[in-house]
C-alpha cells in the first residue's frame, strides 16, 4: 500500500498520472482508493463533495465515489456517485434496493475530459435535496 496522510490505495493496480492540476490517480476499476478524510455524514445534516474525474469511456455502470457500511451492517448505508447507463446517479442509501433517495443527471457524461462533479444535500431525507453539479 501506498499511502498519504489523508488515504491509501493499492499501488499495483492505482498508479499516479497527471491530473487536471498537479497528480491524480488513475483506477483499475476494481481496487479501492481509500481516504480517510471523507464522511461518514448523517441524513438529518447537510453536506457536499465534489471530485474531479476523467473517465475513458461510458460505462453501463461504474462506481465513481462512495462510501458504505454494508460490510458492518445488513443494509448499504451511505452514499454513492455512480455511471449508469451513461449518466451520474447521485444517492443515498440506507437500504437498497428500496430504501434510498436518487438523483439521475438528464445528460450524459462527456468522456476524456476533465470533469468537476459536485454532489450537495440539505439534509431533508428527500431526493428533492439533493444536486448535481
Amino acid at each position: 500500500m501506498t499511502g498519504q496522510k489523508n488515504g491509501s490505495f493499492d499501488s499495483r493496480y492505482t498508479k499516479r498520472v497527471k491530473g487536471f492540476s498537479g497528480n491524480g490517480l488513475q483506477v483499475d476499476g476494481d481496487s479501492p482508493v481509500k481516504l480517510t478524510e471523507a464522511g461518514p455524514y448523517q441524513r438529518h445534516l447537510p453536506f457536499s463533495l465534489s471530485v474531479r474525474v476523467n473517465l475513458p469511456k461510458t460505462f453501463q455502470r461504474a462506481f465513481v465515489l462512495g462510501r458504505s457500511r454494508g460490510e458492518q451492517d445488513a443494509g448499504s448505508r451511505g452514499y454513492e456517485l455512480l455511471m449508469d447507463k451513461g449518466r451520474l446517479s447521485f444517492a443515498l442509501v440506507h437500504f437498497a434496493p428500496g430504501d434510498e433517495i436518487r438523483i439521475r443527471s438528464l445528460q450524459p457524461v462527456p468522456v476524456n475530459r476533465w470533469l468537476q462533479i459536485t454532489m450537495t444535500y440539505d439534509g431533508s431525507s428527500e431526493a428533492g435535496g439533493l444536486r448535481l453539479y
